[in-house]
């Protein structure tokens, strides 16, 4: 029998940080993924990081994302190719400026860099902009990072604390008994763990 404390389903950046901080924390983590690790959305996005929250109720969350994304590449020992250049939500009406406006007011109580600029500064930081847009939020702090690099050296990082990650291996089914989690079905048999941590994105419902 396979047990763990920790089962990770999707081997993706989210799956691989959660596999990482768990392990970090001494935890015995297994990551299980139905194909290659960051093969799917991962190493497919933008890489833009806006640190910022989109209601106020995240500003919290961006607040520890600016911290941790500083240090990331050195934590890790792998590089992440994070770059910070800085971002604008820019308003082209009077509804989306009025919103910008609001969420500026829940970032004034947060430690979060940010600057609220009139459509006026705005064109003069990106020449050529549109007349339409009237103003926006600018956050120095924002940046982008390599999205498959990112994605590698949490594999990396993970599995150098001793993590396991199985490839080509799809979860058929969550196991429970007495209505608690005690693990995931596999082709290739079961894995038994206290905790389930579903980080498949989309995939997800299809084990809920």
């Amino acid at each position: 029998m396979q047990n763990y404390d920790l089962i990770v389903v999707g081997a993706g950046i989210l799956g691989l940080a959660t596999a990482y901080h768990a392990r970090k924390a001494g935890a015995k983590v297994v990551v299980l993924d139905k194909g290659a690790t960051a093969y799917e959305a991962s190493s497919r996005a933008t890489g833009y990081l806006s640190l910022r929250g989109e209601t106020p109720e995240e500003s919290p969350l961006a607040q520890v994302a600016e911290k941790l994304w500083d240090g990331l590449d050195e934590e890790l020992g792998y590089p992440t190719e994070w770059t910070q250049r800085g971002r604008i939500w820019a308003a082209v009406n009077e509804r989306e400026l009025a919103e910008l406006k609001e969420l500026y007011q829940s970032f004034e109580k947060t430690d979060i860099a940010f600057e609220f600029v009139d459509g006026q500064a705005l064109r003069k930081m990106i020449p050529g902009l549109t007349e339409s847009c009237l103003g926006g939020i600018y956050t120095p702090r924002s940046g982008h990072a390599n999205p498959q690099r990112t994605s590698q050296a949490f594999a990396w990082a993970f599995t150098d604390l001793g993590g396991e990650i199985r490839e080509y291996t799809p979860v058929l089914e969550v196991l429970t008994t007495s209505g608690r989690v005690k693990g995931v079905k596999t082709p290739y048999g079961e894995i038994h763990a206290p905790r389930v941590a579903l980080c498949a994105a989309a995939h997800n419902t299809l084990l809920l």
